[in-house]
């Protein structure tokens, strides 16, 4: 199942920050919404899809699909141009980037 980070009055938070009744999330692996899978493999080493850099990484948060930053080989940046998935996290930051809008993406509270 995917890992909450709240749970309140029958109420899940999961760690994208959608929110879901409890009973709806118990048999889901993934986030319905973004398909966030926040149960990674223990002890992945994460590389680029494309060069196997290790170093700043970006995670495509519509597909999971694994690319290195912009000031590396830019291949998470070619994977948004190809698909257009606007969408992807630093992973040792967990800093949310949106290609459309070149800004981080900030929770409003």
């Amino acid at each position: 199942a995917v890992v909450s980070t709240q749970s309140t009055g029958g109420i899940l938070t999961v760690l994208c920050n959608h929110t879901f009744h409890c009973d709806c999330m118990s048999k889901c692996l993934t986030c319905p919404v973004c398909r966030f899978d926040a149960v990674p493999p223990e002890n992945t080493q994460h590389v680029c899809m494309v060069c196997g850099n290790s170093e700043r990484l970006w995670l495509c948060l519509i597909c999971g699909y694994v690319g290195c930053g912009r000031y590396e080989g830019g291949h998470a940046r070619g994977h948004f141009e190809r698909t257009n998935h606007t969408y992807c996290m630093d992973i040792v930051q967990r800093c949310v980037w949106d290609y459309i809008g070149d800004n981080y993406v900030h929770r409003l509270i």
